[in-house]
């Protein structure tokens, strides 16, 4: 994607692109037009200056031009974003059923438009169906991580998941979603802005998934299992690089009648 400048026959010089682009690449020349200018070469395409233009007056370049969408208000009620997200469970009962793919790049496509640290959109994902390989996943890490669910021994934990028909830590889900980045973190700054970044994704495909009629559920012990025994877990996985967060994603074999209730937060600052 690039901005190449700005249509002046479009143009109303409304000069609204110059308050939403951080980089300050737009600005008004001696005629008086609304110009662009990439002179530091580092523009990260946040799609600001195209979203905020009222003639769609900037001419760019990009292979999905198809994904440009008008706004229309309200998009959603806050009652029914809130209903969203209070309805949204972890998963951790699947039914035996396969997802559509058409369902699964419903998720991704939602996943698409999650946010990332100076639109940097580093994530890469790995999906998992087959079965056997779900499981010798969900082995190797219950292996691993068994003492962290409070068991004495290996043995203990697959009993337990096999006396609660769970098979393993990913609960006989159909789907599981690996989100990892093939670059390494060059400080802790960065790992922690990633780890963040990855967070946003899964929510936005935790959320998508759930008006779907599908269930998910973090898999965080996942990356702990990765801390002590990396080499094995990636090549099962076969990927190579930082895994950061992965899901899991199916057909919820148990029905929530309500949400649960949270206590207030708190928070200061608002007297």
């Amino acid at each position: 994607m690039s901005i190449q400048g700005i249509d002046q026959e479009l143009c109303s010089k409304c000069k609204i692109c110059l308050k939403v682009c951080d980089r300050r690449y737009f600005h008004e020349d001696s005629s008086g037009n609304i110009v662009y200018e990439n002179i530091t070469n580092n523009c990260i395409f946040c799609g600001h200056c195209i979203a905020a233009c009222p003639e769609d007056a900037i001419i760019r370049s990009f292979n999905w031009e198809d994904d440009v969408e008008t706004y229309s208000e309200p998009i959603v009620s806050y009652e029914k974003t809130l209903q969203l997200l209070r309805m949204n469970r972890s998963t951790r009962n699947y039914k035996q059923k396969m997802v559509p793919k058409e369902l699964i790049d419903k998720v991704f496509n939602a996943m698409r438009y999650a946010p990332s640290g100076g639109n940097a959109r580093l994530w890469k994902y790995k999906v998992l169906s087959d079965p056997k390989k779900i499981e010798e996943l969900g082995d190797i890490i219950s292996r691993t991580m068994y003492r962290y669910w409070g068991f004495n021994s290996y043995e203990q934990a697959k009993k337990y998941f096999e006396s609660m028909d769970r098979q393993n830590i990913f609960n006989k889900a159909p789907i599981v979603i690996i989100l990892y980045y093939e670059a390494k973190a060059p400080n802790n700054t960065m790992y922690a802005v990633w780890g963040a970044d990855t967070g946003v994704a899964i929510t936005y495909g935790q959320l998508a998934a759930e008006s779907l009629g599908l269930g998910t559920c973090w898999m965080n012990v996942l990356l702990g299992a990765i801390s002590i025994k990396k080499e094995e877990i990636l090549e099962i996985i076969g990927i190579k690089g930082l895994v950061l967060g992965a899901m899991t994603l199916g057909y919820p074999a148990v029905k929530y009648s309500r949400s649960p209730p949270r206590a207030p937060l708190d928070v200061e600052g608002l007297e």
